[in-house]
């Protein structure tokens, strides 16, 4: 018994260090990740910088929804003004490239607006390991299709064409962009472009702001197995008293 339960803790730490490094797996219907802008793109990065907008990935029966929240509510603070708005989502992706669009809330984001890349070169310089998608938002002001403070968010959704299913990991298991030049933000997951946006003193000052790929179950993974491995080590100590 002993030696049996010294394999099961032996396989339980591999499996736990592996998870560190191996990128997690989503299968499920409600899964989800998020990417944070937080770095600017651009080489004279350095320091902490404001969330500009974060994007919710969620899994579904049919595809993928997202759900895009500019930092409105800290405004000036979060570098947006009265004249600030988004104009695009390039994320990298490695699914089907028949993929249908739909505009969920928000502002309307026309068909034309959604495209599948096949090529590798993304905004601000940055190279996809895969392929990738953009979204875009009409610059017109008009209530309808201007993505700005009127929006609280914009949400849409990638869907699976017959077989060809759109699914999480086609979006956030690993995938990333890199920059030729070492000193750009990277790797990192997607970029959004944002107009007449400006954080006094901070430098760089850049309209395209860049996210790292988000790997939130290896750590889930990695504290699960040290849970079991607590709980294992509890049940041999109470079987020797």
């Amino acid at each position: 018994m002993k030696l049996k339960m010294n394999k099961l803790v032996a396989a339980l730490v591999a499996a736990s260090a592996m998870s560190m490094t191996a990128a997690p797996a989503f299968a499920s219907v409600g899964d989800s990740a998020t990417f944070n802008f937080d770095l600017p793109a651009a080489a004279s990065w350095s320091g902490s910088y404001p969330l500009v907008a974060s994007l919710l990935l969620t899994e579904t029966a049919t595809g993928v929804d997202f759900t895009l929240t500019p930092n409105w509510s800290n405004a000036g603070d979060a570098g947006f003004s009265d004249s600030s708005h988004i104009e695009k989502l390039d994320i990298v992706y490695d699914g089907p490239s028949n993929a249908t669009f739909t505009s969920l809330l928000g502002p309307v984001i026309a068909a034309g607006d959604f495209e599948y890349h096949s090529g590798s070169n993304m905004d601000a310089g940055y190279q996809s390991n895969a392929h990738h998608i953009t979204i875009e938002w009409n610059t017109s002001d008009s209530s309808v299709n201007l993505f700005n403070s009127k929006w609280e968010s914009s949400s849409w959704s990638v869907n699976s064409v017959g077989l060809d299913t759109v699914v999480l990991v086609n979006f956030a298991d690993h995938l990333h962009a890199t920059h030729s030049s070492i000193h750009f933000p990277q790797p990192i997951g997607g970029i959004i472009s944002v107009t007449a946006y400006h954080v006094d003193g901070l430098h760089p000052d850049t309209s395209n702001w860049v996210s790292p790929a988000p790997e939130p179950e290896s750590y889930a993974m990695f504290m699960a197995g040290l849970g079991l491995m607590g709980f294992i080590a509890r049940r041999r100590k109470n079987e020797r008293s």
